[in-house]
Formats: structure tokens, C-alpha cells, sequence
């Protein structure tokens, strides 16, 4: 019978909505060995450019920004399942970035300004 094994590691993540509608998410990874990836689905259009990304539905716009080393930059992923009888997400994307460990630490800041 196959196994499978999960090592758990300290993770902390810190939320903050500044008065000007501002919301910040950072997240602080240790003892990481691998790269890992943040993400968000939206049913926003998505505009890449690099560490920065502009989400738009309707009149309504949002740019995210990566102030973080460990990325490079943003990235789209599809969200559509494996199997066909999952709920297939139409009309979703994630938005996601991979950050890549500098000795075994990792910090995701997104700042996501209206």
C-alpha cells in the first residue's frame, strides 16, 4: 500500500487593511526546502507585469504588487480540475507567484491597493 509523507513547517500569516482601503498579505515560511507557491483565485482579467498585476472587473480595478526577493514575478494558472466531474471553475483564474527559499526562508508580502 502506498504512503504518503507531509512535514509540517512554522508558517505565519499577517493580514492587514489599512485605512486607505490598502490590504497587505505576508506570509513568512521557515525551514523551507522547496519553492512555494502563493496564490488567489479571482474572476478578474488579469494584466501581468512582472511583479505587478492589475485585476479588472467592470469598473472596478485592483493592482497587486509582490514586494518580496524570494519572487520574481506574477504568473497565471488555470484553475480547471483534473476530472471532468469537479465543478470546472469556468470563468476563474489564479494569480500566483513562486517564491524560492533563501536559506530554508521564505516572506510572500503582497500589497493589494483599489
Amino acid at each position: 500500500m502506498p504512503t504518503s509523507w507531509c512535514r509540517s513547517f512554522p508558517f505565519i500569516r499577517a493580514i492587514t487593511l489599512k485605512k486607505d482601503g490598502t490590504l497587505v498579505v505576508e506570509d513568512q515560511i521557515e525551514e523551507a526546502v522547496t519553492p512555494v507557491r502563493w496564490g488567489m483565485i479571482t474572476p478578474a482579467d488579469i494584466v501581468i507585469d512582472g511583479k505587478k498585476a492589475t485585476l479588472s472587473q467592470g469598473d472596478k480595478i485592483v493592482i497587486a504588487t509582490i514586494t518580496s526577493d524570494e519572487v520574481d514575478k506574477f504568473e497565471t494558472f488555470s484553475t480547471k480540475p483534473v476530472f471532468d466531474y469537479e465543478e470546472q471553475n469556468e470563468d476563474y483564474t489564479m494569480l500566483g507567484a513562486t517564491a524560492v527559499p533563501k536559506d530554508g526562508k521564505i516572506t510572500i508580502k503582497v500589497v493589494l491597493t483599489p
